[in-house]
């Protein structure tokens, strides 16, 4: 069979140097297009690398093949170590890629050609040829094996019927093979939301406004909660009332793994091989940050995580991701004016994460405590709600984990609150002598504020030299304490 040992080495070197650079050319490449097996084996190893901004370390790649007995079979140390020097650069990655793409088109068109002739040489075949020709056709024009060519012209799509059994969720809001992001804070009920959302879609019930198109299969993946927590949110089937035959569909389409000690391109794999033996509609990712591998705010870290190793999973299976984010842990922006084309960027990292995905949620606590504001921030024409905000809030009854829609009381304070301005705060700071910061945060609790939205107003106020922090000693001698007071004009002076 024709293939090049070059082409191939050149290739793994090349990922070896420049992981960060030389894996999205290796997007559509899968190991099977390399002749040598322990090629293979090395090119599936090294894409689980996760850091890509760095060469692939040596003693992780021996170790890693080590643990799951295949350094021998790759050649051992001595064949390892002489291909991170076979090719000087990584620049002409390319250039091998092509090689080795062409070797194996060519080991294809052997292989078809060995079954033409089987084929026309038994008179008793019935199938014919025509089976065949697709396959032909994508060998002769294609690379990998498919061809380059996977769309048709705007009058073909005009012509075309939408499949609805793609939708999810909405008025195709969140369809088979899509992405969608959750943003919120930490510790205000994130997982609880996945979880009851989980558990309404299952048996085909609206969630947070949200429809799904008929009961879905639910795959949660999480890191942050221990079984002692999934035992607790799991009762929200007890909360929520649900029949014997509602909770047989909980049971038939929920499933729940903890996965800690993955990230990168060897979590992703891991999904692939859960969604193979738990087969579902979506797949829950909670959250993002312990899965990724790399810093949040790197464009090229997220892109490869979602749209080279993500989005072929999903299109393989078809099924849709609700990836669960944080927002920023200090926030001091000034929000009320927001639109929700300023919401989809919420979330802690790059604008690669709002760009991936199909439609973005986002969570923001309001100043009344237990009431949070549900943004529509992405695709809100077709979540299925009539406005892009909605008001939820936990439970009031004493240790029941369960999301509620807020009260109309609930939502007339929290709108009431959400309308206060820095203007509103500096009212409450003296002009001469400052105020303990402790005091004025009591008095801003009793006016309206809430502690998130002082803390964002003096952030404001001070950077528009409104207000001046000072540092206050006490009669102890202990620590200095922070007050407050309004910068006077200079008129005033």
């Amino acid at each position: 069979m024709p293939f090049s040992e070059d082409g191939e080495k050149g290739v793994i070197c090349s990922l070896l140097q420049a992981p960060g650079t030389v894996a999205p050319l290796c997007a559509n490449l899968c190991p099977g297009v390399f002749y040598i097996q322990a090629h293979q084996i090395l090119y599936d190893t090294i894409l689980e690398w996760d850091k890509p901004g760095q060469e692939v370390d040596f003693v992780w790649l021996t170790q890693t093949l080590r643990d799951r007995n295949q350094f021998e079979e790759c050649g051992g140390k001595e064949t390892v170590c002489c291909l991170y020097t076979f090719v000087p650069t990584a620049a002409n990655a390319k250039y091998y890629i092509d090689i080795i793409l062409e070797k194996h088109r060519r080991r294809r068109a052997i292989l078809l050609g060995r079954k033409l002739i089987d084929r026309c040489s038994d008179e008793h075949e019935e199938e014919g040829l025509g089976e065949l020709e697709n396959e032909f056709s994508q060998i002769l024009h294609g690379t990998n094996g498919a061809s380059l060519l996977n769309g048709a012209s705007l009058l073909d799509y005009a012509q075309r019927q939408i499949n609805n059994d793609d939708t999810l969720l909405g008025n195709r809001y969140l369809c088979r093979g899509g992405g969608m992001f959750v943003f919120a804070p930490s510790g205000i009920g994130k997982s609880v939301l996945a979880v009851q959302a989980a558990i309404e879609f299952a048996i085909g019930r609206v969630s947070f406004g949200i429809k799904p198109a008929r009961p879905l299969r639910s795959l949660i993946i999480q890191a942050e909660d221990d079984e002692g927590d999934t035992i607790e949110m799991s009762h929200i089937v007890d909360h929520l009332k649900l029949s014997e035959a509602q909770k047989e569909q909980v049971h038939q389409n929920t499933w729940m793994e903890f996965v800690n000690d993955l990230t990168g391109h060897a979590f992703v794999r891991r999904i692939d091989q859960l969604l193979e033996d738990q087969p579902s509609d979506l797949l829950w990712i909670n959250p993002y940050s312990s899965y990724l591998g790399a810093d949040i705010k790197e464009d090229k870290a997220n892109a490869l995580f979602l749209r080279n190793w993500l989005n072929p999973v999903l299109t393989k299976h078809r099924c849709g991701a609700i990836i669960v984010a944080h927002t920023p842990k200090t926030n001091f922006r000034d929000t009320s004016d927001w639109k929700p084309s300023d919401w989809m960027y919420a979330g802690a990292g790059a604008a690669v994460l709002t760009n991936w995905a199909r439609a973005v949620l986002v969570v923001d606590p309001t100043d009344t405590y237990g009431v949070f504001r549900f943004i529509a921030a992405k695709r809100a024409q077709r979540i299925g709600w009539q406005e892009n905000e909605r008001f939820y809030a936990h439970s009031r009854e004493e240790s029941k984990l369960l999301w509620v829609p807020a009260d109309a009381d609930q939502v007339a304070l929290a709108k009431s609150k959400s309308k206060t301005t820095p203007e509103d705060l500096l009212k409450l700071v003296p002009v001469v002598d400052p105020i303990l910061q402790e005091k004025l945060f009591d008095i801003a609790s009793k006016k309206g504020f809430g502690e998130k939205k002082t803390r964002a107003f003096l952030k404001i106020l001070e950077d528009d030299g409104k207000v001046h922090v000072h540092k206050i000693r006490r009669a102890t001698g202990a620590k200095a304490a922070i007050g407050y007071a309004q910068l006077q004009s200079s008129e005033g002076e």
